[in-house]
C-alpha cells in the first residue's frame, strides 16, 4: 500500500507533538510528510542522535535544518511558528492511526475492485495491506526479548531422509531453489523432499512443468513396493496441483506451517513482455508467503552458460532468485559414475558452510530415490568430477 500523505493540519499538529516530546519521530514516516515536514523531521532526528532531548528549541532546529539541508532560517522558522496554532497532545497518535486506517480501507476497496475486474483473487495482496496497519506494539530492548536464557536456535522443517542437507541449511524455511541441468534428478529430489516432509506438515506440490500426476504416482509406487496402503499413508498429507491458480486458496486452507513446492519456477504464469519483472514479483510473493510461516521450495532451470558449474548466478531468468532465496542448491553430475550426483550449496543465508557438501546416490533399497553419501574426490587432483546425466 502506498503511504498516505498527511493533511496540513494533521501534519503540523503531529510535528508540534514531536517538537514538544509528546510524540516520537518514529511515529511517522518521511513519505507521509510534506517537504517542509521532512526537513523538520530530519533535523529533529539529527538532534536526537547528538544527544539533545525534547522539547527542542526552535533555534536548534533551524540551525540543524540550515546545516543539513541548506534551508533558509526564516523559512524554517515560519513553519515552526505556525505549529503553535495547532493544539496537540497524546491524542494526536490516535488521530494519526485513524488517518492510516482510512487510507487502508480505501486501498482495500481499490484492490478488491481491481481483482473483481480481472477475476483474479489474490488474498495475499489484501492481507499485505492489512499487515501494514498492524502495530508492532511498544518498542522494547533485545535484553527483555531474550530474557535469562538463550532462545533455541531457529530451525526450519526437517528433512529426515536428507539429514546432512537439512543440517547445513537449518531445515526448510524461507524460499529454497534447487537447480540442475536437464536430467540430473532435481524434480525427483524435490518430490522426495515433499513426500518426506508431508509426514509432519501439509505439502502442496504445483506441477507447472507438466510432468503429470500419473508419473509422480508411479514413482511413489516404486518406493512403497506396490503396497497401495503404504502409498495412501505416505501421501495423505500431500496435495497435487496442475496450476498455480489455487495458491492463495491453498494458503488459507491450512494454518502454518505447510510447505509449498513449485516445479518449476520458470513456468510460472508471467507476461511475455515483462517476463523477468513478473518472475521477480513471484519471488517476492513467495518471500512474503514464507514470512507467514509457509516455506516455499522451488525447482529452477540453470543458465546454459553455467552448465558444468555450480554458482549462485546459475539460476535461470531472475536476479531475485539469486538475491532473494534463502537457500540455493545446484546439482552436478560425475563423468564416470552415473549413480552419484553432487549436491552443491551455493547459498545458505543462515549457515556458514557452503560448497559441495554431500553426494546423492541412487538408493537401491528404495527407501527413497536418493540417499546421502560422503563426498567423493579424485585421488590425484582432489577436484570433484563433473558429468551430465540423462536422468530427470
Amino acid at each position: 500500500m502506498k503511504p498516505i500523505k498527511l493533511g496540513a493540519d494533521l501534519e503540523k499538529a503531529l510535528m508540534r507533538g514531536i517538537v514538544e516530546g509528546v510524540s516520537s519521530p518514529e511515529s511517522v514516516t518521511l513519505q507521509e510528510l510534506s517537504k517542509k515536514g521532512q526537513v523538520i523531521h530530519g533535523s529533529i532526528v539529527y538532534l536526537l542522535k547528538k544527544g539533545v532531548s525534547p522539547p527542542f528549541k526552535h533555534t536548534s532546529i533551524t540551525l540543524a535544518a540550515k546545516h543539513l539541508y541548506a534551508r533558509d532560517r526564516d523559512e524554517v522558522g515560519a513553519y515552526l511558528t505556525s505549529l503553535a496554532e495547532h493544539e496537540t497532545g497524546t491524542e494526536i497518535n490516535t488521530l494519526l492511526r485513524a488517518a492510516r486506517d482510512k487510507a487502508a480501507l480505501v486501498a482495500l476497496v481499490n484492490q478488491a475492485g481491481e481483482q473483481l475486474a480481472s477475476g483474479d483473487l489474490r488474498v495475499s495482496d489484501l492481507t499485505t495491506i492489512l499487515a501494514t496497519q498492524q502495530s508492532s506494539g511498544p518498542a522494547k530492548p533485545l535484553a527483555e526479548t531474550v530474557g535469562r536464557r538463550w532462545p533455541r536456535a531457529p530451525r526450519g522443517i526437517e528433512i529426515p531422509s536428507l539429514p546432512i542437507i537439512s543440517e547445513n541449511s537449518r531445515g526448510l524455511f524461507g524460499v529454497w531453489a534447487i537447480a540442475g541441468e536437464p536430467g540430473l534428478g532435481k524434480s525427483t529430489l524435490t518430490w522426495q523432499i515433499a513426500l518426506d516432509v508431508s509426514r509432519e506438515v501439509p505439502v502442496f506440490y504445483y506441477d507447472l512443468d507438466g510432468t503429470g500426476e500419473e508419473f509422480f504416482i508411479e514413482r511413489t509406487r516404486s518406493i512403497v513396493d506396490g503396497d497401495i496402503r503404504r502409498f495412501k499413508r505416505l501421501t495423505k498429507n500431500l496435495f497435487f496441483r496442475h496450476t498455480i491458480a489455487s495458491f492463495e486458496e491453498d494458503i488459507a486452507r491450512f494454518p502454518a506451517p505447510a510447505l509449498f513446492v513449485i516445479d518449476s519456477i520458470q513456468t510460472l504464469p508471467a507476461s511475455v513482455r515483462f517476463a523477468k519483472e513478473s518472475l521477480d514479483n513471484w519471488i517476492r510473493r513467495f518471500k512474503e508467503t514464507a514470512r507467514r510461516g509457509y516455506p516455499v521450495l522451488t525447482v529452477s532451470e540453470k543458465q546454459r552458460s553455467e552448465y558444468g558449474e555450480a554458482n549462485i548466478s546459475g539460476f535461470k531468468g531472475s536476479g531475485d532468485i539469486e538475491y532473494g532465496v534463502t537457500v540455493g542448491i545446484q546439482l552436478l553430475g560425475y563423468e564416470d559414475d552415473e549413480t552419484l550426483v553432487k549436491c552443491v550449496l551455493v547459498k545458505s543465508r543462515h549457515s556458514k558452510k557452503k560448497g559441495h557438501i554431500i553426494d546423492l546416490e541412487r538408493d537401491e533399497d528404495k527407501t527413497f530415490w536418493w540417499k546421502e553419501r560422503k563426498v567423493r574426490y579424485d585421488n590425484d587432483s582432489k577436484v570433484p568430477h563433473t558429468r551430465r546425466s540423462g536422468r530427470r
